[in-house]
């Protein structure tokens, strides 16, 4: 299964159907996290395929007991290199978010 193939079906059973701009997003923040790691240490997982199961799916499975409406607010306390927040923002783009 390609990262692509897993993220869509991981995010349909977790409740959250990304639409394709949604996934491209996701994948050019984790592009970006890849890049940025070389220089910082922000994560130790960096397979492709790991980083869709432990790091997106992991952020939204948040959704299996909560189902944000727009105007929910969210607050990320520790967010480190943004898990969970933005993949829920990028996932929902009506709730608010502040990351710390």
């Amino acid at each position: 299964m390609t990262p692509r193939e897993l993220l869509a079906t991981g995010a349909d059973e977790l409740g959250a159907s990304l639409t394709v701009g949604q996934a491209d997003s996701l994948f050019l923040y984790l592009a970006e996290l890849a890049k940025w790691n070389r220089k910082i240490n922000l994560t130790a997982i960096t397979g492709e395929q790991d980083t869709v199961i432990k790091h997106v799916l992991d952020s939204l499975s948040f959704l299996k007991g909560f189902s944000p409406d727009d105007g929910t607010r969210l607050l990320d306390m520790g967010s480190g290199a943004g898990f969970p927040a933005i993949p829920l923002k990028i996932a929902y783009p009506g709730i608010e978010v502040a990351l710390v």
